[in-house]
Parts: C-alpha cells; sequence; structure tokens
C-alpha cells in the first residue's frame, strides 16, 4: 500500500476526496456499469467528479420496461452511495454533506424505479449497506485508486478496470 502521508495541508483534502469518487468508481465498475472518467480537482476546492457513460447518465428510468429499470436504477443508486460508504469504511465517516450533493443527482432514481414511498427508506439502507461491504471487500483497492487519483488527478474508466486487476 502506497504512503498517503502528506507534508502539504491540502494533500489530506484531496486523498479525502478521491477515497470518495474512488468509491463510486469502483462500485461502477465492479457493477458493470460504464465508467468513463474518474477525477480530482485541488485548484477548486478539493473536488471531485465521477463521470458514467452518456448513455447511461441520459437514461430516463421511467420509459424502461419495470425489470430494466429496477436493475438500473438500483446499480445506480448503489454507485451514488459508493462515495459515502468509502469514506466510511476507510475514515470511520461517511461525510454526509458530500454524500447529499451525490444523492441530489440520484433524486428522482428510486421514484422512476417506481418504488412505493414506505419502501424507499429500505431500499436506501439496502443499497447503502450492499455499498458498505463492496468496498469493505475491496478497501485495498479504493486505497491504491486514491492515491493514484491524487497523483494523476484524472483517470479514465480503462485506468480503473487495470488498477482493480492489478490488485
Amino acid at each position: 500500500m502506497k504512503n498517503t502521508t502528506s507534508t502539504s495541508p491540502a494533500q489530506p483534502s484531496l486523498l479525502h476526496v478521491a477515497r470518495h469518487e474512488s468509491g463510486h468508481a469502483l462500485i461502477a465498475t465492479l457493477e458493470g456499469l460504464p465508467l468513463q472518467t474518474i477525477s480530482v480537482h485541488p485548484t477548486k476546492g478539493a473536488r471531485g467528479h465521477v463521470q458514467l457513460a452518456k448513455r447511461l447518465s441520459d437514461l430516463n428510468l421511467a420509459s424502461l420496461p419495470p425489470e430494466q429499470r429496477k436493475d438500473i436504477g438500483t446499480r445506480l443508486l448503489l454507485v451514488g452511495l459508493g462515495g459515502a460508504a468509502s469514506l466510511n469504511v476507510i475514515e470511520g465517516d461517511p461525510d454526509w454533506p458530500a454524500a447529499a450533493e451525490d444523492m441530489k443527482v440520484y433524486e428522482n432514481t428510486i421514484t422512476e424505479m417506481g418504488v412505493p414511498l414506505a419502501e424507499q427508506d429500505d431500499l436506501f439502507f439496502r443499497m447503502y449497506s450492499r455499498a458498505v461491504r463492496l468496498i469493505f471487500d475491496n478497501r485495498e483497492t479504493i486505497e491504491n485508486l486514491a492515491n493514484t487519483l491524487v497523483q494523476r488527478k484524472v483517470m479514465n474508466g480503462e485506468d480503473v478496470k487495470r488498477e482493480m486487476e492489478n490488485r
């Protein structure tokens, strides 16, 4: 495992963001979703971004048949929870403010899946628990992805796959 200690005050914050984004990327890759890029931006207040392929991010779940809607929606929700799960497993704190920002991206996913309101909390809890398990089982890979991302700033989906295969 690479050393995560830094002499730069900005570096721990960047590593925190990289761990968060690596959680999204790892779960997207494990779930077979087309990952386009993962990035961290040290000059933008240590922010990051994960981009799924255009064809998936523009998808209207409500237009899909029910089983496909549920399958893709569940995987998207799982990816959305990957950042918080990663920070929870690695740092002991899910950073809910950052997770809330992520969930804004996926706020319509559960509704578009056709999940009744009474079952939405249960689905969210099950997906978060699953995300935590996936991250826990791949903790070393997350650390390696995060450290590589801190160094490179941007990785594409193939870079992430290679990094995962090397572990």
